[in-house]
Parts: structure tokens; sequence; C-alpha cells
């Protein structure tokens, strides 16, 4: 081996031959922060070999040795001394390799699991798929029956509206089913590699039976919107993005609606150092607070006149208040801190790994992650219609109800279009990054 002192954080280029379980092998490194075991300095070096990714490190008398993460070290050389066998596990911060184990993701999903909060007001709550097929959800295909054995039974090479999934058709259950079942809900859990290679991503799918109606924020109202919004089934997602090299995690993408964003690590609360994530109202869209927020912005379906007479509203019926007069219009998602939280971490059975990008390692993925249909039927409501009739039975001001109405017809159709959703592997995101 190539001996030679080198700094913390400096360059090397080890062009020797090294050998190590994998047998002999050329690399080039770059300096990782310092790491220490059993109160040694332990450098480790990042290096692409032969596409796997290994950590190097050095040893007084900084002889270059190689480490295949949760493997061994290299036994032909002399000088290791009691790093003989050492496992890169133990060293102070874990290091990830470009292709971790089963384990490792199992480490970076302990270290690392939000903790969801839920509504106040809740009613409509995660659970597992295997729940929903076993209190009787169906599929239709194009008549309905029953979901077996997890979903084997389930169409994996149709189109994606050649099938749907259903609430059951008994009352009794169907509104049981609904509401699901939170102490039986499931994480489902797939890792990948980062676009950048140098990350994994954890992403955490969630499973709801329903989605709840939506409401419309006009000015300092908030106008329930009747059925709007409505459909069966639904499937949220957060991805947490972790260095391979620090282990630290980095940001995190929460699902909403029919996009999301990207949050950095540090604009997170933390609860024992795991990041909380707010579930909003009926819809489920996730944020990294407590927030009342429109998603889709509507106020330039606005005109003069009406901004004037809802601030003439306001100020009659809250003349106290009238400071607080917002122009904010459009559909609106509230999150708050409730009672009613999913620990990913509370049982062995609260998450699943489906899915592993970066090998097999006995995952056995779930039927029902290839069924290539909706998660719920097509409605073609006519929701605008519905939604004036609940404006109308509301206890608002008259002029209030009639901008609500104007503000209604001009949003878009598909705003509210009762669709049931696409799986999970049926998103591009699935394979692909997420986008904002």
């Amino acid at each position: 081996m190539k001996k030679g002192t080198v700094g913390h954080e400096s360059t090397i280029y080890t062009h020797g031959i090294f050998k190590s379980g994998k047998g002999r092998i050329m690399t080039r490194a770059k300096t990782l922060p310092n790491q220490r075991y059993k109160g040694k300095i332990v450098i480790s070096l990042l290096g692409l070999v032969q596409d796997q990714r290994h950590i190097l490190s050095l040893h007084p008398p900084y002889t270059v040795f190689v480490l295949t993460i949760g493997g061994y070290f290299a036994h032909e050389t002399t000088d290791l001394g009691e790093f003989e066998g050492f496992r890169a596990k133990y060293f102070k911060k874990d290091v990830y390799s470009g292709r971790p184990t089963i384990e490792q993701i199992k480490s970076m999903i302990s270290a690392y699991a939000p903790l969801i909060y839920f509504h106040p007001d809740e009613e409509y709550f995660p659970s597992s798929v295997s729940w929903f097929f076993k209190n009787g959800g169906l599929i239709v295909d194009p008549k309905p029956h029953l979901i077996t054995n997890n979903g084997d039974s389930l169409p994996r090479n149709g189109q994606l509206d050649s099938a749907f999934l259903d609430l059951p058709s008994d009352q009794a259950i169907h509104d049981k089913v609904k509401k699901g079942s939170l102490s039986d809900a499931v994480a489902y859990i797939h890792a990948k590699p980062g676009v950048t290679g140098n990350y994994t991503d954890i992403i955490i799918w969630l499973y709801y039976p329903f989605n709840g109606a939506a409401k419309l924020q006009l000015g300092p109202f908030t106008v329930p919107l009747g059925k709007a919004g409505e459909h069966v089934s639904d499937w949220e997602h957060m991805r947490l993005r972790i260095d391979n090299v620090s282990g630290k995690l980095e940001s995190i993408y929460l699902s909403q609606h029919a996009k999301g964003k990207w949050l950095q690590a540090n604009e997170f609360e933390y609860i024992n150092g795991r990041p909380v994530v707010y579930a909003s109202l009926h819809a489920h869209a996730l944020y990294n607070a407590a927030v009342k927020t429109i998603h889709y912005n509507a106020k330039d379906l606005l005109d003069a006149s009406e901004k004037q007479m809802l601030i003439r509203e306001f100020k009659s019926v809250y003349p106290r208040k009238s400071t607080l007069f917002s122009f904010a219009v459009g559909p609106v998602d509230e999150a708050a801190k409730s009672d009613s939280v999913f620990d990913i971490l509370a049982s062995p059975s609260s998450y699943e790994i489906v899915s592993l990008d970066y090998g097999a390692d006995n995952i056995v993925p779930p039927p029902w992650l290839d069924y290539t249909g909706r998660w719920g039927p097509t409605i073609n409501a006519y929701w605008k219609e519905e939604v004036k009739m609940a404006i109308k039975s509301l206890p608002l001001p008259f002029y209030v109800k009639m901008i609500a109405n104007r503000i209604v017809a001009k949003l878009p159709l598909e705003l509210f279009t009762q669709e049931g959703p696409e799986g999970p592997k049926m998103k591009s995101s699935w394979n692909g990054d997420e986008r904002e």
C-alpha cells in the first residue's frame, strides 16, 4: 500500500492497488470530516470504486485501507491494529454507502421518521391498505367485487381508467371505512438514491380511505363547499433526503394537492430529534407548521366593486376587527396540532418497506403496489351546482354569499373534480424527482 500524510478536508489521489473482500481495485478519494473510534481519529475518504462506493480510512502512520460499508476492513493489510474486523456502524456518526443496506435504511427511518399531526376537526384518518381491503373495500372492473389476499387479484397491466376501487356498499360499513383507522395506519416506505447520487431518499406514503370536502376562503370569511373536493382514497407522501456521508437529514419534500414543496430540514419543528409534519383538514396536504393558507389563488377573480362590498360587510359584522381584513381568496388548507398524531415508529407494524431501489434485499412488495387502476371512482358530478346550494344555506350575509357564488362560477372545473387518485408506483415521482 502507498502511504502519505493527508490533512483534514484535503484531497488525495490513490493510484496504488489495494486488496479488499472484492479483490484488487483501483480508486481515488476525497477526505471527509474526521471521526473518532476509541479516542483515535479516523479520517474517512469517500471513493467510487468499480461503480460501488467504498469508505477509505487513514490510521497512523496514515496507511490507506479500504472498507465496504457493512463489510470488513481488508484482512491482507498488516497494520490495521484494533480496527481489524471493525464495521462502519460503530463509527460515532454512521456513514452510509452509495448502496445502503436495509438495516441502514431502517436506521435512517428510526432517526428521522416524522410525527404527523392532524387537525382537531379531522374526520378522515389514514389506515393501512390491508385494513381497507379487509373491511369491505371493492374493486370495480367492471363489476364490483371484494379484494382478496392483499390485492393479488387487482389488475396490474391495465389502463388507469379501466378499473377503480370503491367503498363498501353496505351503508354502515361504508361510513366506518370512510373515517379510516389511525390505530391501523401504516407508513409505506420507498427508498431510492437521490438525484445526485450522494443522497438517499426515504419516501413515506400514507393511505387514506377518503378525502374530505374543501373550503373556500373569501377575504375574512371561510365558506364550506358542500361535497366539493370529496373522493374515495387519498395518497399523500413526504420525501426525506439524507446525506450518505454525514447521515444528516438535509431536506424534506411535502406533498400538497397535485404538487408540493421542498423545505430545508432546519425549517421544521422537532420533537426528540424527529421532524413534525401537519396534515391539513380533510385534504391531508402536508405542511411544516400549523397554517391556514390558500392553495389556489383566486384573488384575481374578485373585482374592485366586490372587494369594497366585502369590506363593508366585514366591518358591519365585525366592527372591532376591521384591521384584520384580508383579500385572500381561494380554496384553503387548515392545519393544526391536536391529540391525533401518527407516530411511524409506534410499533414494528407502523411502517413497511415496500420498495428498495438499491437491490432486492429480501423486500417482497405487496401485490397492490403494482395495481394500475384508480384508487377511487371518477364522479362527473356538477360540483359547482352543489356548492351553490351549500352556500345558499350558510348563515352568511347576503352579499358574501353572492360574491362566493361568483367566485365559484369562475373557478376551473378540474379544481374539485371528484376523481380517485393513482397509486404510488403509477406517479411520475416514483421513478423521478419531485415537482413544485
